[in-house]
Parts: C-alpha cells; structure tokens; sequence
C-alpha cells in the first residue's frame, strides 16, 4: 500500500491501541478491494512505519492459515463504536454508511431509506457502492455509520453532528506503560483469554448482528480487552519479537514490496 499519510517514526510513541495482541481495523485501497476494512490483530508494534499484524478473516493462499503482513500504520485504526440504536431513523437518501460484505465493511452510500421486506422481517435498505457498480438491499444488521477515528472520539460522516467518546482510545485509561512483571503480564493475558472467551459466547448467542444493546456490550468487553492486552504490551512485544527475529515485519524497504508470509512459512524458517 503507498500512503499519503505522514507514517509513524521510531521517534514517534506509538497509540496504546497498537500494542502486540490489541484488535484494529485494516483499510484496504487495493484494485477491487477500495473502500473496505478487515478485523486483525497486532502481532508486533510500529517499526519503520509498519506494523505487523494478522488478519480475523483473511486467509492465506492455502485457504487454511490466517493471513500475517505488515501494514503501514497510517492504514490502522482501532475498532469502532457500535451503532447507536437511533441511527437509523436519522438516515437519508445519499448518506455515506459501511456495508458488512465479504468478511469486512465496505464504504457505500443511502440510495433507499427502507422498506419494510415483503416476509416481514423487517426494512430493508438499498445502498450502493462509490468506487463499484455493486448494489445490495440488505438489513439494518449488516449496516454501520462510516466512521471516521479523530483520536480521542469517533465521528460520523451521517448524520451530521453524531459523535461517540466511548471506547475511542484506550491511551486514556491505559496507566503508566511500564514492563509487567511475568506473573504481572500471566494475569493480564488470563484476563484477556477470559474476556475473549466471553465475547465469543455472547456473539455465537446472538449471531453476527447482535441489538444494539449487545452490541454495545460487545463494544465494552472489546475495549477492556484492549486496555489489559495494551498494559502487558511490553511483554508481549518482546516475547513476540524473539520469536519472529528483527526482520520478522515483512517487508522490503529497497524495492517498497510487501513480502506476505503464512504461519507455516515461518515456523519452517524457524526449524529451518
């Protein structure tokens, strides 16, 4: 990816939200792939301007591995709010929103306001993507505010004026970023199994469009396991970094070409 963006420097401290094992968003503006965003999680922090990190939903050429990479940080944000429960009786016609298609979230835009579906399952409302010839006619569950990450808040494109604090960086609750002590960062990482573990239950209960108010739910067990994966961050970082070695990022700065390894890539170049 090439970014116009100033990149993140060694000189520069990184975001708590960048912290090894924290869960970010990954923009994507490949050919084909413009306008969309995929879940992930850091396996290492910024070095260079990149972070290394591993894809939710992406796969490798194998179809079985999680895709690793190293992204430039200018292309990371955290995750996002969830959708307030009145948003969508605000929405008009033209209004930007992001669309859950294909494993990620895909800018579109408003072209139908609702309708109620012909089975009774509710409205349905048509949107259009900006940078395709793709039309759909979806749920309100597969729908979210185009957000935009401003550091210390979230802010809406539609409808004006939507602003959203919680959850918006953990720097602001993440304490002093010392090194743990080991049994320090075991209980930070217990911690942050138990909250997964809990998360998972609650979204396999409630399927891949929970209401509002789980979702909200979901959006606070997301940021407090954040903030605790964020606190043993040191720990964390260096472990990784001995495991993957100093050139562990994938990329090559002379020819600017990303090199994308598998998991198994690099457990044989480990072996081997």
């Amino acid at each position: 990816r090439n970014s116009t963006k100033t990149p993140m420097t060694g000189s520069v401290a990184a975001p708590a939200w960048l912290a090894a094992g924290c869960e970010i968003e990954v923009l994507a503006d490949e050919d084909g792939l413009r306008g969309s965003r995929y879940a992930a999680r850091v396996l290492l922090p910024p070095k260079q301007g990149k972070v290394r990190l591993q894809y939710a939903t992406i796969l490798c050429a194998d179809g079985q591995s999680a895709l690793r990479e190293a992204v430039d940080a200018t292309w990371l944000r955290p995750p996002p709010p969830p959708t307030p429960p009145d948003f969508f009786a605000s929405l008009q016609t033209g209004d930007p929103l992001e669309l859950w298609h294909g494993d990620g979230w895909w800018e579109v835009n408003l072209t139908d306001a609702g309708r109620e579906a012909s089975d009774g399952a509710g409205k349905l409302y048509a949107v259009r993507s900006p940078h395709y010839a793709s039309e759909y006619r979806v749920s309100a569950q597969r729908l979210r505010p185009r957000w935009t990450f401003c550091g210390s808040h979230w802010k809406a494109e539609a409808p004006a004026g939507l602003v959203v604090y919680e959850g918006a960086a953990p720097d602001a609750f993440a304490g002093p970023r010392e090194t743990p002590t080991a049994a320090q960062a075991d209980a930070l990482r217990e911690t942050v199994s138990v909250l997964d573990e809990s998360g998972e239950s609650i979204r396999k209960a409630f399927g891949g469009a929970p209401p509002g108010s789980v979702a909200a739910l979901l959006a606070a067990i997301a940021a407090a396991r954040n903030v605790a994966q964020a606190a043993s961050a040191a720990h964390e970082a260096a472990a990784t970094k001995a495991k993957l070695g100093e050139d562990g990022y994938g990329s090559d700065a002379s020819d600017g070409v990303m090199h994308v390894t598998s998991v198994e890539d690099e457990e044989a170049a480990e072996e081997g």
